[in-house]
Protein backbone atom coordinates (compact mmCIF):
# COMPACT_ATOMS: atom_id res chain seq x y z
CA UNK A 1 0.00 0.00 0.00
CA UNK A 2 2.85 2.38 0.75
CA UNK A 3 3.91 2.27 -2.90
CA UNK A 4 0.60 3.85 -3.90
CA UNK A 5 0.36 6.26 -0.98
CA UNK A 6 3.94 7.55 -1.03
CA UNK A 7 4.09 8.07 -4.80
CA UNK A 8 4.44 11.84 -5.32
CA UNK A 9 2.86 11.47 -8.78
CA UNK A 10 -0.27 9.63 -7.70
CA UNK A 11 -2.93 9.43 -10.40
CA UNK A 12 -6.16 11.22 -9.58
CA UNK A 13 -7.94 7.88 -9.25
CA UNK A 14 -5.58 6.79 -6.47
CA UNK A 15 -6.05 10.10 -4.65
CA UNK A 16 -9.81 9.70 -4.92
CA UNK A 17 -9.73 6.15 -3.53
CA UNK A 18 -7.48 7.22 -0.65
CA UNK A 19 -9.70 10.20 0.14
CA UNK A 20 -12.93 8.20 0.03
CA UNK A 21 -11.54 5.41 2.20
CA UNK A 22 -9.24 7.39 4.48
CA UNK A 23 -11.10 6.58 7.71
CA UNK A 24 -11.02 2.83 7.09
CA UNK A 25 -7.41 2.92 5.94
CA UNK A 26 -6.30 4.92 8.97
CA UNK A 27 -8.15 2.55 11.32
CA UNK A 28 -6.50 -0.42 9.65
CA UNK A 29 -3.03 1.10 9.83
CA UNK A 30 -3.51 2.25 13.43
CA UNK A 31 -4.16 -1.35 14.47
CA UNK A 32 -1.16 -2.83 12.62
CA UNK A 33 2.01 -3.53 14.52
CA UNK A 34 5.44 -4.57 13.34
CA UNK A 35 6.85 -7.94 14.20
CA UNK A 36 10.50 -8.65 14.77
CA UNK A 37 13.67 -6.62 14.45
CA UNK A 38 12.28 -4.14 11.93
CA UNK A 39 9.59 -2.72 14.25
CA UNK A 40 11.11 0.75 14.32
CA UNK A 41 11.31 1.03 10.52
CA UNK A 42 7.80 -0.38 10.20
CA UNK A 43 6.45 2.20 12.64
CA UNK A 44 8.18 5.03 10.76
CA UNK A 45 6.79 3.83 7.43
CA UNK A 46 3.34 3.41 8.95
CA UNK A 47 3.39 6.94 10.37
CA UNK A 48 4.47 8.46 7.05
CA UNK A 49 1.78 6.49 5.22
CA UNK A 50 -0.89 7.64 7.66
CA UNK A 51 0.20 11.29 7.36
CA UNK A 52 0.03 11.11 3.58
CA UNK A 53 -3.45 9.55 3.67
CA UNK A 54 -4.58 12.35 5.98
CA UNK A 55 -3.05 14.96 3.67
CA UNK A 56 -4.72 13.52 0.58
CA UNK A 57 -8.07 13.30 2.36
CA UNK A 58 -7.96 17.08 2.94
CA UNK A 59 -7.23 18.00 -0.67
CA UNK A 60 -9.91 20.20 -2.24
CA UNK A 61 -11.93 18.98 -5.21
CA UNK A 62 -11.99 15.32 -4.18
CA UNK A 63 -15.44 13.82 -3.81
CA UNK A 64 -15.99 12.12 -0.49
Amino acid sequence: MQVFVANPNKPGEVKLILAKNHEKLLDLLQNLSGKGADDEQFDEDKELTMKEIQRVSRLPNLAR
